[in-house]
């Protein structure tokens, strides 16, 4: 039996340690903004400990379906082989996305909304990322800077069974990067993954962000998870445990 610890048993030792479980699992944040060719270029790297299981690596290109051909960056998933943290890379250019019409609906993968509060009816940019059936968000105002991604795990689809549609999102607080991070799931189609959002509000430089502004909105998102029973929390953990017992590579779909 492989010696793999999911993320899923991880947290289940820390609630019931009274610990923050998302302490654990968003290992780290790096965010970095530069100028390329006069574009202003936001770049967020996210180091996640999924308790050993590491992502396949791959790069792909973020680009508008309705233009094809004008690309505003790239989504890479790798891992790092010293600490075998997952690690998610989004490069952004945030002078094209000045450019993109955003939804007032944006969905997760499976179609089920975002999961915090406080930008209802706000605009948001939405991309698909159709070869691995995942997504990438942007929300850019006056006072906040908003990104995130939402993946699809073909090994998670084991523990669908278990999660029967919940969604399960702990907020998290790192390096002044604060969020949500968790894994959703759809009961209809079994699909499952893994999500990120981070307010970069507080580390984009104030230079960066005057170049970063889309709209005069001062909105924030409040990362507000919905409750879970500990019964149902034990089941989605226990789907989980199902996964690391039977894979150590995770791949996007």
């Amino acid at each position: 039996m492989k010696s793999l610890l999911t993320i899923a048993t991880c947290a289940f030792l820390f609630i019931s340690c009274g610990k923050n479980p998302q302490s654990k699992i968003v290992d780290h944040v790096y965010v970095e903004t530069k100028k390329v060719d006069e574009d202003v270029w936001l770049g967020l790297v996210t180091e996640l400990n999924l308790g050993g299981l590491q992502m396949t690596s791959i790069e792909l290109p973020i680009h508008d379906p309705k233009s094809p051909g004008e690309y505003y960056g790239k989504f890479r998933l790798s891992s790092d082989i010293v600490t075998l943290n997952s690690v998610v890379e989004i490069d952004l250019n945030f002078s094209k996305l000045a450019q993109v019409q955003g939804s007032f609906e944006p969905t997760l993968p499976t179609g089920e909304p975002l999961p915090f509060r406080g930008l209802e009816n706000e605009e948001i940019i939405e991309f698909e990322v159709p070869q691995i059936n995942s997504k990438v968000y942007i929300y850019v105002t006056k006072d906040t800077v908003l990104v995130g991604f939402a993946s699809t795990i073909k090994e998670f689809s084991k523990a669908a069974p278990y999660l029967g549609g919940a969604d399960l999102f702990f907020g998290f607080n790192k390096n002044q990067v604060r969020g949500s991070v968790g894994f959703f799931s759809s009961a209809e189609t079994k699909e499952t993954g893994l999500g990120l959002f981070a307010d970069l509000s507080q580390v984009v430089s104030a230079d960066a962000l005057r170049n970063l502004i889309l709209s005069q909105n001062t909105k924030e998102p409040e990362f507000k998870v919905k409750s879970m029973s500990k019964t149902t929390q034990k089941k989605v953990f226990k789907g989980f445990l199902k996964v690391s017992k039977d894979s150590d590579q995770l791949n996007a779909q």
